[in-house]
């Protein structure tokens, strides 16, 4: 009996409505903890736990995303997923349905690295146009890689088994650790001097080799070192990245001129095998034979060509008779059309010559002369009188304005001795000398008295 007011549930609906919440809570998180119990099935699903030191989960990786897993999990290793909670309502259990694995510390790693491609991307290191292709033969290559690794062994076992003749130069540097970078950088700087590159008592290099084996992000963290990405773009030679597996990835791969999906196969890009090299030198003389025969029947066909076009002297010579029969014609009628052109135009000259006799020009240029000079004396006569009405004039007034015209009327001017005027009575002391200017001479003076209005000074 279902009591009121009560929402009952069955085990299954509870465990459903559990299952959905937990999914739908759960649909993207990043988990980190310890490996353990991991399982990897035939089908190629991966089965495992993530665990700290109070709880566990436990963990499916189905293959669709194992297989792009870029390093080798261990029991007990530090890791990070990426996943959704899911569960399996009929026994009540959760786990995390993990699409994404690397090892903890990884994802600075990680994003170090998609910085470090974007930037040497943009600034075109990983142009393909830069890129160079190898040589056509090689016959010596320098290695780059760890003395002890198995990945040089494995790259000369290629070398030898393909092509023996092939010299190897092999240069040996740390491939991890701190100074990794470093080492294969100053051995990839090495491998491009004159004298090791070029030496002259033995064959030059063609291309280089830079790798090693597979590993961790971490452990191939040095082939994503910048200051060697630059030394391989620098590089005089081809250089070919060899690192890890098929399906690691590094900076050193982006900008090398060619990457290799491993050691060997690196190997295998720059030897050639004896059959190979007889095939391949098969091919070229066939090719050049068939290019030679293409060329001769085309020249021959450009010959009978020619054979066709080319005529009998005496043709040539009876189409010039022809040619200068036509052009002595042509110039004959084109001589007399002139000289009918020329007959013409003098007859007009002679006309115009008539019309124009100096003679006739010479009595109206005379007749016009006569009456301009008429009209310019008759000009300069009034221009004259003018003139001198008007020096009259400024005559009289000047000599009205004259001081002179004053001192004819009877008046005088006093001066000092210093030449100064006299303008006022009072100006002067009884007793001072004084020159009196007449119309006619002067006077010198010597004062007695001065009247200033009513005052009179002695």
């Amino acid at each position: 009996m279902k009591a009121p007011g009560r929402q009952v549930f069955s085990v299954s609906e509870i465990t459903g409505r559990i299952v959905a919440r937990l999914e739908s809570g759960f649909p993207d998180v990043w988990v980190k903890g310890e490996l353990g119990d991991l399982t990897r099935h035939s089908s190629g699903h991966w089965y495992f736990s993530l665990k700290d030191r109070d709880a566990l989960l436990r963990c499916v990786m189905f293959r669709s995303q194992a297989r792009f897993v870029r390093f080798d999990p261990r029991e007990g290793d530090e890791i990070l997923c990426r996943g959704r909670v899911t569960g399996y309502a009929p026994r009540s259990l959760f786990q995390l349905n993990v699409e994404y694995l690397e090892p903890a510390g990884v994802g600075a790693l990680y994003a170090e690295f998609e910085r470090l491609k974007k930037k040497l991307s943009d600034e075109g290191l990983f142009d393909p146009a830069r890129k160079r292709p190898l040589p056509g033969v090689i016959r010596r290559v320098a290695i780059i890689t760890s003395s002890s690794g198995a990945a040089l062994y494995d790259m000369l076992r290629a070398l030898k088994d393909r092509d023996p003749d092939i010299e190897v130069l092999a240069l040996p540097a740390a491939v991890q650790g701190a100074t990794a970078a470093s080492e294969l950088r100053r051995m990839l700087e090495l491998a491009n001097r004159p004298e090791v590159a070029t030496p002259p008592d033995r064959r030059p290099l063609d291309v280089i080799i830079i790798g090693r084996g597979g590993g961790s992000p971490e452990d191939l963290a040095a082939f994503n070192d910048e200051n060697l990405a630059r030394a391989i773009a620098a590089s005089n030679l081809p250089v070919i990245s060899a690192v890890g597996h098929e399906v690691d990835f590094t900076i050193a791969d982006f900008v090398a001129d060619l990457r290799a999906p491993t050691p060997t196969a690196a190997a295998q890009m720059v030897s050639t095998g004896r059959p190979e090299r007889v095939e391949r030198l098969s091919r070229a003389v066939h090719g050049l034979a068939a290019a030679l025969g293409r060329g001769l029947a085309e020249r021959g066909k450009a010959v009978g060509h020619l054979t066709r076009r080319l005529r009998s002297p005496l043709h040539r010579v009876l189409d010039l008779i022809m040619r200068t029969d036509d052009l002595d014609g042509r110039l004959r009628q084109a001589t007399i059309v002139r000289l009918e052109v020329l007959d013409r135009r003098i007859e007009q000259l002679e006309r115009t010559v008539i019309s124009r006799d100096p003679r006739a020009q010479n009595a109206v240029s005379r007749e016009r002369l006569t009456g301009l000079v008429v009209r310019l004396r008759q000009a300069a006569r009034r221009s004259l009188e003018l003139t001198l009405g008007r020096l009259d004039q400024d005559s009289g007034r000047l000599a009205a304005l004259s001081p002179l015209a004053t001192l004819e009327r009877g008046y005088a001017i006093a001066r000092r001795t210093d030449g100064r005027v006299v303008r006022e009575a009072g100006s002067v002391a009884v007793g001072e000398d004084l020159e009196l200017v007449l119309h006619r001479g002067s006077l010198g003076v010597a004062v007695k008295c001065v009247r200033d209005g009513e005052k009179d000074k002695r």
